[in-house]
């Protein structure tokens, strides 16, 4: 399958957009694997570009790239310049479909402002989610009511990616009743300088380095009244969040081509430079057919399940969420079978800290990783959906 390319004319505009941005990236983003550090330079020239808006509804100011499959193939052009960086980018598109999602619904003032601040760069919002020890439906982060109708917001989220740049911060929380029964889900913004709030300093993972991703924790933050929305019920799974979760996160497998695809691209080279030398063999031919037959199917699956859960979002939400985690399950397996094949091709010299593909190969191991199921946890939810009864 052909390189994948945008299907609307908006997501078209972010890949001109986002073409004048990548040799930046591409250049600086062995530094910033080297020093676990942000891509800051490049993020703000994304802003001034209105690239940082790119899924904020036009009207107030946004691209509205609202196609899963176009905002996959944008990332797929980042990543294949830095990795991190894309997982970066990732969070802030995603936070505008969501959001933007949800001013449409609402109409809610403070959604509004941000989004209006994400469209002209001046806010990056990242989501906290995750928690040592807890999965998604169990958050132990609390938001307790003040006396004055304003809330208080503690407790700690690790694996904040974009973090360490952003401005703002919507962070899922559980209410504070004393009867686990009585709790709810509640989504809290707040901006990077309330008080009690911390982004640790460094992000020393092993790979996607440069995607500012460390710990935030939250000390008895005070929260506006209008910046606490409460939603259902806490420690419950239901179909009805799954399209959501789905819609919002499916983009990422873009990341994970191309990664496959700029690994394929470094194979491809040494193998033009071994061939001037008439030093190809017939096994090293093998294994870079078999890196171009993965790199179709990824593609192909990448393709099938962005379409898939963007049509899909008024359908069976748990048969969404089934295609969606078989697609995830297969882009992250065979995006990391290409990398390793091209580092066997590459040969030894690609095992080397510095070189490109060492860092392709660590960095492609985080898809598993990723929202919305860890790998055990999404191997259970295909089991559990796939055979009746079961």
């Amino acid at each position: 399958m052909p390189e994948l390319k945008p299907r609307t004319a908006a997501g078209r505009a972010l890949g001109d957009l986002l073409a004048s941005v990548l040799p930046q990236l591409r250049e600086q983003a062995a530094e910033h694997d080297r020093d676990a550090s942000f891509p800051t330079a490049a993020f703000t020239d994304m802003g001034a570009k209105g690239i940082l808006g790119a899924t904020v509804p036009a009207e107030l100011g946004g691209l509205q790239v609202t196609s899963p499959h176009d905002v996959a193939v944008a990332l797929a052009q980042v990543a294949a310049a830095d990795p991190g960086a894309a997982l970066a980018l990732h969070m802030q598109f995603s936070r505008g479909l969501t959001l933007g999602h949800d001013w449409r619904a609402t109409g809610d003032d403070a959604l509004r402002a941000l989004l209006v601040a994400m469209a002209d760069g001046r806010a990056l919002v990242s989501g906290a989610v995750s928690e040592p020890g807890r999965d998604y439906h169990r958050v132990s982060t609390r938001v307790a009511r003040r006396d004055d109708g304003s809330w208080e917001l503690s407790g700690r989220k690790t694996f904040v990616t974009l973090a360490s740049a952003a401005t703002h911060f919507v962070v899922r929380a559980a209410t504070a009743d004393a009867d686990p029964g009585d709790r709810r889900f509640a989504a809290v913004l707040l901006a990077r300088e309330t008080p009690g709030l911390h982004v640790a300093e460094r992000w020393a993972a092993l790979g996607m380095r440069s995607s500012g991703s460390p710990d935030v924790t939250f000390d008895s933050c005070p929260v506006p009244a209008a910046h606490v929305w409460v939603r259902g019920p806490w420690g419950q799974s239901t179909p009805a969040e799954l399209p959501g979760r789905a819609v919002s996160t499916v983009a990422m497998l873009g990341i994970y081509l191309g990664i496959a695809e700029r690994a394929a691209e470094l194979a491809a080279k040494a193998a033009a430079r071994h061939r001037a030398r008439n030093a190809v063999t017939t096994g090293a031919g093998a294994l870079l057919a078999d890196v171009h037959t993965r790199l179709h199917s990824v593609r192909a699956v990448v393709a099938h399940t962005t379409e898939a859960v963007e049509h899909g979002v008024t359908g069976d939400p748990v048969a969404l969420m089934r295609d969606f985690q078989a697609g995830k399950q297969f882009v992250n397996e065979q995006a990391c079978l290409v990398v390793d094949r091209c580092l066997s091709l590459v040969g030894g010299g690609a095992y080397m800290a510095g070189h490109e593909l060492a860092r392709l190969y660590r960095d492609v191991r985080a898809g598993g990783f990723m929202q919305p199921y860890s790998p055990p946890d999404a191997i259970s939810f295909l089991a559990e959906t796939s055979v009746p009864g079961v």
